[in-house]
């Protein structure tokens, strides 16, 4: 997918030149930046005195929008990167968050992200195989099974109290 297009030109070219088309070259990049969006909600004063005003979007849960939420959740769970660290990012990015407000985005209302995972999983279950290690793997200083499932596209792991 092709985010933006650039044209780039040759400077001067000599008269008589004909133009051939161009050579196509692809970079690459991510953005990390602050995209801070302002809500102007309309706001009416109804005929009975009460006043009406516009919703935010359902796609929001908070001033933290769900490409951030979903950014800091992965580096966290996926990436391992500390607490402190994230924030120190963040702050370096010139986000206006409090530390505070930093746990209650990894902690609080994770239900969308927990149905997505969820789905995720049903989908890869329509196409993938079962595994169960039941070989007493240690799991926070006690035996454990892991449950793998996957295929060449997808993998889940699980991992459970041992039965004895």
């Amino acid at each position: 997918m092709i985010n933006e297009e650039r044209v780039v030109t040759p400077g001067s070219v000599p008269p008589g030149s004909r133009f051939k088309g161009y050579t196509d070259f692809l970079v690459q990049d991510v953005v990390l930046r602050p995209h801070v969006i302002r809500f102007r909600r309309e706001r009416w004063l109804r005929p009975d005195g009460t006043t009406l005003t516009a919703p935010l979007p359902a796609t929001l849960s908070g001033h933290f929008g769900p490409g951030l939420q979903r950014f800091m959740v992965a580096l966290y769970h996926q990436g391992q990167v500390t607490m402190p660290r994230l924030l120190e990012l963040l702050l370096g990015l010139g986000m206006a968050i409090s530390k505070r407000q930093f746990v209650r985005l990894l902690i609080a209302d994770k239900e969308p992200f927990l149905a997505e995972a969820r789905d995720v999983l049903r989908a890869g279950l329509a196409s993938a195989w079962i595994s169960v290690d039941d070989t007493g793997a240690r799991h926070q200083g006690r035996n454990a099974t892991c449950t793998q499932i996957g295929n060449e596209h997808f993998a889940w792991f699980a991992t459970w109290p041992a039965r004895l």
